[in-house]
């Protein structure tokens, strides 16, 4: 965000450099001190207070600012993979480490904007699968409904030789959790076998942030569970009101 090659924007309150790119060099000043660099990357971290920084090397930092230490205003932690980092955040703030800096975590130090976005992305996250759950039930109540309507006369001759209608509901609801067992299996296998590590491999390249895919078990057993109670009601209805009906009206399918 300091050249304007790279900027798709303009302001007069941001000053930038112009045809500076790879290699180009350029001449920085540090409190009187001046140095001729190259320029050797450029950073694209899609995070506007990383994005405004000047990266160097340990030993040219040193010669440029002419101190033995380097004055940190920021020091960042890299943690072994796996590692809870409000244990590793515990650990500094029990040895008195808060007192000489504040201490944050990755989420903790995230800007408000990508919070925002995260909240932002949640919420439409949510609305969307329980449009989704809606829309199962939905076509789970009909196609129950369509079943049950087309075996009327079935119905109607297992009710007239003395089948109880409760076991002739049960039986249909049993057929709607078999499909939703099998929907969501495949959703499952879709979504964890073939979508997220792929979307992991490959994120989604928004101009803010690289996106993936956020989908846990806990909320995915959430909506399984929301789903199988839906697929209940949905499945128990449709033959709930065939069975009701006259038994020789339903065998003669009037």
């Amino acid at each position: 965000m300091l050249l304007r090659k790279y900027l798709d924007f303009d302001s007069p309150s941001f000053p930038v450099l112009k045809n500076v790119e790879i290699g180009s060099k350029i001449r920085v000043t540090v409190g009187g001190n001046s140095r001729e660099v190259t320029v050797k990357g450029i950073v694209k971290s899609k995070v506007d207070e990383i994005d405004r920084r000047v990266f160097f090397t340990d030993t040219q930092l040193r010669n440029l600012i002419g101190k033995p230490d380097y004055g940190p205003g920021e020091i960042s932690m890299r943690i072994t993979p796996g590692t809870d980092p409000l244990l590793v955040k515990t650990l500094l703030v029990k040895e008195g480490f808060d007192s000489l800096a504040t201490i944050q975590t990755q989420d903790e130090a995230e800007p408000k904007f990508i919070k925002d976005m995260k909240k932002t992305f949640s919420m439409l996250g949510t609305a969307i699968s329980s449009i989704g759950l809606v829309v199962a039930a939905i076509t789970i109540f009909i196609v129950i409904f369509i079943n049950a309507i087309t075996r009327r006369k079935f119905i109607g001759i297992l009710k007239g030789i003395g089948i109880r209608a409760t076991a002739i509901e049960w039986a249909y609801v049993f057929q709607a959790i078999i499909y939703a067992i099998l929907g969501t299996a495949i959703g499952v296998a879709i979504v964890f076998g073939f979508l997220k590590p792929y979307i992991d491999a490959n994120p989604i390249n928004f101009p803010f942030a690289d996106g993936i895919l956020v989908a846990t078990a806990t909320d995915t057993a959430i909506r399984v569970v929301v789903l199988m109670i839906a697929t209940l009601i949905a499945g128990y209805i449709p033959v709930r009101l065939i069975t009701k009906q006259n038994t020789l009206d339903a065998i003669l399918n009037r």
